[in-house]
């Protein structure tokens, strides 16, 4: 429940970063730098969303296949078939409470620091090209502090 609650609490923050950053490319000289600004919200957005699921909606607990059979990727047949695949890592339930701890640490991170570089985009009054490079830089960062992590301690524990 404490988890829940830093996560609400975290998404309310992102909101206010978030309008923030807007508010603050209002001003004309910072327009250019605006539109990279807000295409790096969207990173804070995919994690709300995943944060809903790995907070409110994903089990604690697998069913009894995942610790019977050898099965490497986990896929909630009772929401919209979510799949979630680490190549090489097996799920069970020796792992996955500390799988999902990494998921929902994750979450949390991920929505607060995408406004932040995008005030930073902002500041720095980057332009098109610049953003670009912000873009892929953090699709990079964001997806191998997704993915790194959960393999990390989905091996430690199985």
């Amino acid at each position: 429940m404490k988890k829940k609650a830093i996560f609400l609490i975290v998404t309310l923050l992102t909101v206010a970063e978030s309008c923030m950053m807007i508010l603050m490319g209002e001003k004309p000289e910072y327009q250019v730098a605006l539109g990279g600004s807000i295409y790096v919200l969207t990173f804070s957005l995919m994690s709300f969303l995943f944060g809903i699921y790995a907070f409110f909606i994903m089990k604690s607990r697998l069913p009894e296949k995942y610790d019977k059979e050898q099965l490497i990727g986990f896929v909630d047949e009772d929401f919209m078939s979510f799949s979630l695949n680490v190549g090489g890592l097996r799920f069970h339930n020796g792992n996955w409470p500390h799988i999902v701890k990494a998921l929902q640490d994750w979450c949390i991170v991920t929505l607060i620091v995408p406004p932040i570089i995008g005030m930073g985009v902002l500041a720095l009054k980057i332009t098109l090209w610049g953003v670009l490079g912000v873009l892929m830089a953090m699709l990079l960062a964001y997806l191998t502090s997704l993915f790194v992590p959960i393999y990390m301690v989905g091996k430690k524990y199985e």
